[in-house]
């Protein structure tokens, strides 16, 4: 008998019984553990012959398919929250992913076509945002605004005004992208406080048939 992934999620169960919105890998390991719950009562369903002492044991775990569905369908075995978890998580990504690329595609431009103006031909982080390094005597010459300049003060770090507003509404998107995380966690956290008493029940009974197919080698 295979007990991969039944690991001792009590204290998340527990948890989550009193409200508590748990954290993407408790999820996770919940979702594992309500699988391999599921494998062991269908191995033992599945052998050719019963064993009266163990009957009682098998029976007593109920299995909960939809709450393992919900955290397979939300997480990827890397702890990553996937786009299908809900539709306005996939509308977001969708969103953030439009932003990012009309923020290259305009880098790149503003690259081509004011070579003259750049003491550098790149995209330069300044203080976390995406700047362009300016001859000084050019930095009017555009809609935006300077963030500093150079310890020579040959440059100035120059972020274009439609940078600005485009991460801007990127910081935004990705804003909401978490508020959608966390209430996906929550409302998966919920279902799982649900039926926790139960879970918590089928852990107990996994513990013991650990115990009884321990001895059984050991024996």
């Amino acid at each position: 008998f295979s007990f991969g992934g039944i690991t001792d999620v009590s204290a998340s169960l527990s948890r989550s019984s009193k409200g508590a919105v748990l954290a993407i890998d408790e999820l996770i390991a919940v979702g594992r553990f309500i699988q391999g719950s599921d494998r062991l009562k269908k191995h033992y369903l599945g052998l050719d012959v019963r064993y009266d002492s163990l009957d009682d044991l098998f029976d007593s775990l109920v299995l909960h398919p939809d709450v393992s569905h919900s955290i397979n369908n939300a997480f990827g075995d890397n702890g990553e929250v996937l786009d299908r978890a809900s539709t306005a998580l996939m509308e977001i990504r969708q969103k953030i992913k439009g932003v990012r690329h009309n923020i290259d595609s305009r880098t790149q431009e503003f690259l081509s076509k004011n070579r003259d103006a750049l003491v550098e031909s790149v995209v330069t982080l300044h203080h976390g945002r995406q700047t362009f390094l300016l001859k000084p005597g050019d930095k009017n010459r555009f809609e935006g605004s300077v963030l500093g300049s150079s310890s020579s003060g040959q440059s100035v770090y120059f972020e274009p005004a439609f940078l600005t507003r485009l991460q801007s509404e990127l910081n935004s998107l990705l804003h909401m992208e978490m508020e959608e995380i966390d209430r996906i966690c929550a409302v998966i956290s919920m279902d799982v406080g649900k039926v926790s008493l139960q879970l918590e029940a089928n852990l107990q009974t996994c513990a013991m048939l650990d115990a009884l197919f321990a001895k059984a080698i050991w024996g």
